[in-house]
């Protein structure tokens, strides 16, 4: 079963290989929330959104948004930056993301620049067989009479 941690996890490590050789330095992943003061440069990854449910009795849904913040080393000077870093983003989730060894497509990457804060953003939706215990054993024969 796929966690928000699994995921979590995933983005990160597929966002730090995309930026990887962007810059001569490096990009940390904080975790600490979004409140000045704010390290730069740096990333923040924060999913939110989150819906889970039953699609029906074998297989659960879950939906949500994960989005990931870059903040460029220059605040006043960020926008080619924010360009490198939008485009290997994007190129990166455009061929999908592997979570637990399982591959997900994702269709769209939404990106804002305000403010000289560059926000990617994508929707992922995860399907899987819900775990079952087996606690009975499984009927061997069934006679019926017909009239």
């Amino acid at each position: 079963m796929i966690t928000i941690f699994d995921v979590n996890q995933s983005v990160n490590n597929t966002i730090q290989k995309a930026i990887k050789n962007i810059f001569d330095y490096d990009i940390p992943i904080v975790a600490e929330e979004l409140k000045e003061p704010i390290e730069r440069p740096s990333l923040k990854i924060i999913i939110e959104n989150n819906t889970n449910g039953k699609l029906n009795y074998f297989f659960q849904q879950k939906n949500m948004t994960v989005y990931v913040y870059f903040f460029a080393k220059n605040e006043t000077r960020s926008k080619f930056d924010n360009i490198k870093v939008q485009n290997a983003i994007e190129q990166t989730l455009l061929d999908g993301i592997t979570i637990n060894d399982m591959w997900f497509d994702i269709e769209q990457v939404h990106t804002d620049n305000a403010d000289g804060i560059l926000c990617c953003s994508f929707d992922l939706e995860i399907i899987e067989e819900i775990e079952t215990s087996q606690t009975e054993e499984y009927m061997e024969e069934l006679k019926t009479k017909l009239y």
